[in-house]
């Protein structure tokens, strides 16, 4: 969402409202501020991943060489971290009746 806010401003913005459905049939809503961490992180990686490019092709840039695999390795680690502990309603099971046993 984060790059979808950037890129296609005009056509989104504002907070991000997320559901998803489990292939067992679980329904959940992602928790809004939980939502807002992951853009925030999300928000670090693509300036991560900017400099890294623009450290390729010489172009200015907010980390030099050493700096962007450091930040790399520090914000990987916390995308390894992130918690969305509202999708645990995902073990809730939501069937029609119909297929109720």
């Amino acid at each position: 969402m984060h790059l979808a806010k950037k890129d296609e401003g005009s056509a989104c913005g504002g907070d991000t409202y997320t559901f998803v459905i489990s292939t067992a049939g679980g329904l959940a809503s992602i928790d809004r501020e939980e939502i807002k961490e992951a853009e925030e992180l999300a928000k670090k990686m693509d300036s991560i991943l900017i400099s890294a490019i623009l450290n390729v092709v010489g172009g200015p840039r907010e980390y030099p060489a050493q700096a962007v695999s450091d930040a790399f390795s520090a914000i990987a680690e916390k995308y390894g971290q992130i918690d969305f502990p509202s999708l645990k309603m995902l073990e809730t099971v939501v069937l029609p009746k119909q297929m109720r046993k």
